[in-house]
């Protein structure tokens, strides 16, 4: 515990529940988001009756602490002195779970004007480093056939054990790109 929580903690037990949460508030001022200090101003809280100031400190506690019993506890008692019914806190891999539904849906939306301008030999030089099945397929999947095809072919030159099946594909999308 910081000192300023300890100092909180022996003002609530000499009875001057006030200081203790002026001395709390301004240590959640810095740092909000330690949790111990919402235990002990949720105390604090309790000490001056002030039971639905308690009951928001000990959600808070329980929120940012989601598997600390002393913080149910506190958040199930003050919700009974407050006549109001515990509620339970957000579950703390919802927020993970709405980035990665996001992240799942995104979309990288190229501007050109923010390319640098690099000639042509030096960008195939570019993509010819980084060859693999993932962008030919990615390629593909974009319709962009004759790249597609030029990745197949550095992977047949790259892979001669494969290169049969590379130089087939390369083929396929070259006659699908002349199609379009």
């Amino acid at each position: 515990m910081t000192p300023d929580i300890q100092k909180a903690a022996a003002c609530i037990e000499a009875g001057d529940a006030e200081q203790a949460v002026a001395l709390l508030q301004a240590t959640l001022d810095r740092l909000p988001d330690y949790a111990t200090a919402y235990v002990v101003l949720a105390r604090a809280q309790e000490a001056l009756g002030a039971w639905d100031r308690a009951l928001d400190a000990w959600r808070e506690a329980a929120r940012l602490a989601p598997t600390s019993p002393v913080a149910f506890r506190g958040l199930a008692n003050a919700a009974r002195k407050a006549h109001a019914p515990p509620r339970q806190p957000e579950d703390p891999f919802a927020d993970i779970d709405r980035l990665i539904a996001r992240l799942e849906s995104a979309r990288i939306v190229p501007r050109p004007e923010d390319a640098p301008a690099l000639s042509s030999p030096d960008l195939d030089d570019d993509i010819d480093d980084v060859a693999s099945e993932t962008l030919a397929g990615i390629y593909a999947a974009q319709q962009r056939y004759e790249e597609a095809a030029h990745m197949y072919e550095t992977l047949a030159e790259r892979r001669p054990e494969q290169a049969a099946v590379f130089q087939e594909r390369a083929r396929r999308f070259r006659s699908m790109a002349t199609e379009e």
